[in-house]
């Protein structure tokens, strides 16, 4: 893959040092370098004497971004992330502009992100104890111990801003945070999304920020801890969910709720949570062993248990009865929340092992029992009537696959922006209920009803010998070739017509490309073997049409590639790859309801993190250098 990195500056009143800190990456990188004058009151572009900045903002290398206002270091990032995709960056390299961190120090940070390209690389300055004001060490220290709770790593140095975003992890996501606490709060909900975090030690050199008083700093505190107060209780609603954890949570619950302070048990359960970090929406369902219908037998069995198992003598009163409760039900607690442990686990893993943890997997189809059942409806009725079936099963669709309810609508936030979450909705379930038509036709194809469709061949490229089909997830394009008995293979023959899917990736020639406005993943090697075998590429969809059983054949012209040597292969497929994405774009918004890739394709790995180690990385800049600075002119 290729990286483009891009260095971000975000500055408020450092003009004593922003000139030095510009010049200083210029010196020590390529990069190009995007400075955020968040309002300060001394034009930053003015502040930019040096002959090396002023050069490189001549020639386009760094250009500066001015708020009229001050609107926080977060706001301003989260600009910097907006505008770096539109650019087509990969990545994003920040730090802050008091002259704090050395350009030296980048190569460590970039060297490690070429080799994952994916995960969140941050610096990680060393102690200094001699430089560092107390007060920031115990600030930093707090945070660290916090950051750590919610996210279950051990994170050295949350609050270093010499970091490095994977951009596609961070494209799609909205912020509430627009100061200092947006590095508490990206950090966290990267690593909830399963975004990996490495740390570098780095030298850092401490300096007091410019124009900042008591009590902003006071004010920064508080925000800072009232964001990690909020993350911690997020972190215990909606994370910890792995099966052991699911389990132990359930359990605990049932344990908690056996005891006899009724009343009591939901106070009970968020200090349970809070210690041992348990997903606190399951210790409390737990609890709910005794509710009202099972309570007398409940209370009935840990007397029994007291007074027979455990010899409690009954004292009189209620206060005797009450020594016997407690006492039976820490015994009966402990045996129903390891019953409960034990089966908890066997059926989550289950679940998790049928589920599987391939973001790229398919729609559910209903399984084998909505099958036979659509099966045999079609056999003896039209297609009309198969059609009426789909329709039942899109509640299920939009109810029990949230993955792909949340991948349509990141689809359609990005198709149609300015639509509310109601409109949103409305379009997922149409779109839910296009696919299941798609279904409904493979079906009733397959039972040998071939009569009933139609194809318009809308394209006309199809000719004899070697071809790449390439696509992706729109529409029915396996269908459509069946429909027209054109044979392709999966996999490289010689002679033979391929398909390949461009959106699902290997990771040995991946890269990050413009989709809707934001970066998605498309694997190259279809550009590769075209250019190596020359094999003509076309670009090829199969979408279903407004009349029942017809459907449009999309083909784009034939294009035949052949690297040449007077730029790199990778370049070289990147443009190629632009090509395809653009005629793809162009019927996608024609077709929109027949996006059938039900994942977060605009924020999800393309493989299992650890498979990255197939992929060849390389910068930008070691492809195409850059022109070197010219020496400041005599006076």
């Amino acid at each position: 893959m290729i990286l483009r990195i891009c260095v971000v500056i975000p500055t408020f009143n450092q003009a004593r040092t922003i000139c030095e800190t510009v010049n200083d990456v210029l010196r020590e990188t390529s990069f190009p370098v995007l400075i955020i004058d968040d309002g300060s009151e001394t034009l930053v572009s003015n502040a930019l004497y040096s002959w090396d900045v002023r050069e490189a903002l001549e020639r386009g290398r760094v250009w500066v971004q001015r708020f009229d206002r001050r609107r926080g270091k977060g706001q301003s990032l989260q600009f910097a992330i907006r505008e770096l995709v539109d650019r087509g960056f990969t990545h994003m390299f920040t730090l802050d502009g008091d002259g704090q961190y050395f350009a030296r120090e980048m190569a460590a940070l970039v060297e490690l992100a070429k080799k994952h390209p994916w995960d969140l690389i941050m610096g990680m300055r060393k102690r200094r104890p001699v430089h560092v004001p107390a007060s920031s060490r115990i600030g930093r220290a707090v945070n660290d111990f916090w950051v750590n709770y919610q996210t279950g790593l051990q994170i050295k140095d949350s609050l270093c801003g010499f970091r490095i975003y994977p951009l596609l992890a961070v494209q799609t996501m909205e912020f509430w945070t627009s100061h200092v606490d947006f590095d508490i709060e990206v950090l966290s909900r990267l690593v909830w999304s399963g975004t990996q975090v490495r740390e570098v030690e780095i030298e850092a050199f401490h300096s007091e920020p410019e124009a900042r008083g008591r009590w902003e700093t006071l004010w920064t505190g508080v925000r800072t801890s009232s964001w990690n107060a909020w993350l911690v209780t997020v972190s215990l609603l909606k994370n910890h969910e792995s099966p052991i954890e699911l389990s132990l949570a359930l359990g605990l619950g049932v344990f908690a709720g056996c005891t006899p302070f009724y009343g009591f048990h939901t106070v009970i359960v968020i200090a349970l949570a809070f210690m041992f970090r348990l997903n606190v929406i399951f210790l409390w369902i737990g609890t709910h062993v005794s509710t009202p219908i099972f309570l007398p037998l409940l209370i009935y069995a840990e007397e029994r248990i007291g007074q027979n198992w455990l010899h409690v003598a009954p004292e009189g009163g209620l206060k005797g009865d009450f020594y016997q409760i407690l006492a039976g039900s820490m015994v009966l607690g402990l045996m129903l929340g390891l019953f409960t442990i034990v089966v908890s686990f066997l059926i989550a893993r289950n679940l998790k092992n049928r589920k599987g943890s391939d973001d790229w997997r398919s729609l559910p189809g209903g399984g084998p029992l909505a099958q036979s059942i659509l099966r045999l409806v079609l056999r003896r009725t039209r297609l009309e009537w198969g059609y009426a079936l789909a329709a039942l099963l899109v509640p299920y669709c939009y109810v029990l696959a949230p993955r792909a309810r949340r991948g349509l609508d990141q689809f359609w936030r990005l198709l149609k922006p300015t639509d509310s979450w109601w409109v949103r909705q409305k379009q997922i379930l149409k779109h839910f209920y296009r696919f299941t038509q798609v279904q409904v036709d493979r079906c009733y194809f397959r039972l040998g009803k071939r009569s009933a469709f139609a194809v318009s061949d809308e394209g006309g490229a199809l000719a004899g010998g070697a071809q790449i089909l390439l696509s992706l997830h729109l529409g029915a394009l396996d269908l459509v070739l069946e429909l027209l008995d054109v044979r392709v293979a999966t996999t490289w023959q010689p002679g033979e017509r391929m398909k390949i899917m461009a959106d699902r990736g290997s990771g040995d020639h991946l890269e990050l490309l413009p989709l809707l406005g934001r970066l998605v993943p498309i694997d190259l090697n279809a550009f590769y073997l075209a250019a190596t075998a020359r094999i003509p590429v076309v670009m090829a969809a199969g979408c279903k049409g407004s009349t029942n059983g017809q459907y449009r054949f999309f083909t784009g012209r034939p294009r035949v590639y052949e690297f040449t040597g007077t730029a790199p292969h990778e370049l070289q497929s990147y443009e190629w790859a632009q090509d395809f994405l653009r005629d793809i774009e162009a019927l996608l918004r024609e077709f929109p309801d027949q996006w059938f890739n039900f994942y977060p394709y605009w924020s999800t790995l393309p493989f299992a993190p650890e498979a990255e180690v197939k992929t060849l990385n390389v910068l930008l800049e070691d492809l195409c250098p850059p022109p070197r600075l010219t020496p400041e002119p005599p006076l």
